[in-house]
Parts: structure tokens; sequence; C-alpha cells
């Protein structure tokens, strides 16, 4: 259940959006400082939210190509952001975008995934202000989500244009690779007790709040 307090900021008349909050999870700083923030869902049919990621469309412009993919498979599945907490506006909150669908029943398929250029370490960008773990919390979120709606693994696409920097991550999170994809990019997955191995993991170094079980139903209504 979301702490109202903690989330009080989306009372505010001020705030022009209304993503959805799920779960708090909290995130770090490269010196270990914990920063609040939400595993949330972004909804391409209200018109706040459509905005909002029209903007961030514009500025992680490198990636067009995937937001794209983004919000056009969200219309069918769902869209879901690690987004910190605050008052700014949602674009300069959201970290981590994803979008998923359900396939046959059996598995939870993220068919794209993407941090902001900002949260990514390199050599031009080493801001001790980073927040890190965007990627790691939200395939967290994702596979408790899996294992809450009864689904027996998570199956993740990468493609050819995100291979370069997105395998070595999927791989340190010890994912299983499967066979090539026929066009491009490979698929990962978790699957059985590997799923909660991994959350457990996760569970050790960041905080994963729980998704309530009320949504899970509605969600399993949705794409089951």
């Amino acid at each position: 259940m979301i702490n109202t307090t903690y989330r009080n900021y989306y009372t505010s008349s001020n705030m022009g959006f209304k993503s959805r909050p799920l779960a708090n999870v909290e995130l770090k700083k490269p010196d270990g400082t914990l920063v609040k923030a939400y595993f949330s869902e972004l909804n391409p049919q209200k018109l706040e939210d459509r905005q909002t990621l029209a903007i961030i469309k514009k500025r992680w412009k490198e990636y067009n190509n995937i937001l794209c993919g983004i919000l056009l498979a969200g219309e069918a599945g769902k869209i879901y952001a690690i987004e910190t907490a605050g008052e700014k506006p949602l674009e300069d909150r959201l970290l981590t975008l994803t979008n998923i669908s359900v396939g046959g029943g059996l598995y939870l398929e993220v068919e794209h995934l993407l941090s902001s250029p900002d949260s990514r370490f390199s050599k031009e960008n080493s801001n001790p202000n980073r927040i890190e773990g965007g990627g790691t919390v939200m395939m967290a979120m994702l596979t408790k989500l899996t294992s809450q709606m009864g689904l027996n693994a998570i199956l993740l696409n990468s493609y050819e244009v995100e291979s370069e920097s997105a395998s070595p991550f999927y791989e340190k999170l010890n994912m299983t690779r499967l066979r090539e994809r026929e066009i491009a990019g490979c698929f990962y997955s978790f699957k059985g007790k590997d799923k909660d191995k991994f959350i457990r993991k996760i569970e050790s170094e960041y905080k994963l709040g729980e998704i309530n079980s009320k949504y899970i139903e509605e969600v399993k209504d949705s794409l089951l």
C-alpha cells in the first residue's frame, strides 16, 4: 500500500500530471545516499502523460526509436516508470521507462527498457549527484509483478540498437541469455526460482515496495 505521507505531493493542486504510483522504492547516489522514488504506471491515453512522454522524447532524442516503440506498444500493454520523489514536473523526475505485455498468458515480456542519459555513468557523466539503480530497480519490480501475476517467466528483448550498452547490463543481473532474435539482438529471461533469487538479491541492495494486490488483479484482467 502506498504511504500517503510519502506520496502526498501528488495531491498538490499545482501538479499537472497524474502518473499512477504503485510502490515506494529507493535508489542511490554514487556516494551511497538513498533517494526516494516510485515505481509508477503511465497511461498514454491521458493527455498529461502523453505530454510528459513527448517532452521526454525530445530530451532523450538519441533514443527516439526506442521511445517511439514504448509509446506505440503502450497502447496495447502497460508503460511503467521509475520516478524520483519531489515537486518538480514529472519529466524532470523520470529516470527509467519501459513497456510490457503478456505472452500467451505464460510470461511477462519487457519490450523496451530505457534509462535517462543523465543517469548513465560514463567518462562524460561522472556527476556525484547522478542517481543510480533505475534500470536495476525497474527490472526487480517487473520481476515482482511477474511473480504476483502468477506468470512463470519474465522475458526481455535486447535489440541491436541497445545491444552495445544494454547486453552487459542484463548479463550483470544474471539473466539467462536465450536464442538470438531473427531481426536483431537477443532475449534474456528469469524464470522459476531464478525470479525469486533475483528479487532477494536486489532487495539486499535497494528498497523495493510491495505492489497492491488490487492492482495485480486489475492488470491481470487487462492483460491476461
